[in-house]
């Protein structure tokens, strides 16, 4: 099973017995809008996607306007800049790192950006909240991000509990999924 799917399959398993419909999402990493669309059926009451390529805008709005979803804001800029959109606490925050598929790979996340955008999901998050992040190391820009990302994980104090999954294919390129929640809802 691929990563994106065990991520949306351990989503949904969390959130199945909250009422969604008082709770905030946001997709930092719009891409091809599979994640905004994840969350927005989830029922959530609102949903805010972010990215920084009008293709993945473009992409997210066509995928949400499919299924009739309006309840989805979705704003051209970098993630880092959460905190200047989303004025109330997140339950739910996904990244999804990388490049967007099928368009220019040179165009990536990186680690500067990323680090800055789970500082703010750290702040953001609600007591109950849970966070995901999707590294792809097998890329250049992607190996540098994934290993800030696993050091200022590292960093975290016992409040928070993380959850490093590994592909079922590992490798030293291999994505990993990393979950991170408060660990006082333990």
């Amino acid at each position: 099973m691929a990563l994106t799917q065990r991520n949306h399959d351990i989503i949904g398993e969390y959130f199945s017995h909250k009422d969604t419909s008082n709770l905030i999402a946001i997709d930092a990493t719009c891409g091809n809008g599979r994640d905004t669309l994840f969350l927005a059926k989830l029922g959530f009451k609102k949903v805010y996607g972010f990215d920084i390529q009008q293709q993945a805008i473009d992409n997210t709005h066509q995928l949400l306007e499919q299924e009739n979803l309006n309840k989805v804001s979705l704003i051209k800029a970098g993630h880092e800049t959460i905190d200047k959109h989303v004025m109330q606490k997140a339950d739910c925050i996904i990244f999804n790192l990388g490049y967007l598929p099928n368009a220019d790979k040179n165009i990536t996340t990186t680690e500067q950006t990323s680090l800055k955008a789970l500082e703010k999901s750290l702040s953001l998050l609600n007591q109950q909240g849970l966070i995901s992040i999707l590294c792809y190391p097998g890329h250049t820009q992607g190996a540098i991000e994934t290993k800030a990302i696993q050091e200022r994980l590292e960093e975290l104090d016992e409040n928070w509990k993380i959850t490093q999954i590994l592909s079922s294919h590992p490798s030293t390129k291999a994505p990993i999924l990393y979950l991170i929640r408060n660990s006082m809802n333990e």
